[in-house]
């Protein structure tokens, strides 16, 4: 049987597949099981961080995986659309870094004005 060789789109390690392809689309590339591991780890740690953030998590989330445009989010969250924006900012400011702040999002918010 022939063997296909790919290479990961996250650390650029190539592995061979003998007798079957990879699951998934490999027109839109390929991940190895190290890299789709750290991915979900990194996901969870995200919606972790945005649970954190309340309200301001919410808008982001609907900023960033629904597409919501500044104004659906200030009709949907009755405010400006400026607002909106300013609460996405805020939320990736704390949600961002290798590690979590040490502080609750409400005090880190206090201290950023």
């Amino acid at each position: 049987m022939p063997s296909n060789v790919y290479t990961c789109n996250g650390c650029r390690k190539t592995l061979a597949f003998d007798d079957y392809p990879p699951v998934g689309d490999l027109s839109r590339g390929f991940t190895c099981p190290e890299c789709s591991k750290l991915a979900k780890e990194i996901a969870a740690e995200m919606d972790a961080r945005l649970l954190q953030c309340g309200k301001d998590g919410e808008i982001t989330m609907d900023r960033y995986a629904h597409k919501l445009t500044p104004t659906q989010l200030s009709i949907k969250y009755g405010c400006t659309e400026e607002q909106a924006l300013h609460s996405v900012e805020l939320c990736m400011g704390y949600i961002t870094g290798e590690k979590r702040k040490d502080i609750s999002y409400d005090e880190w918010v206090r201290r950023q004005n």
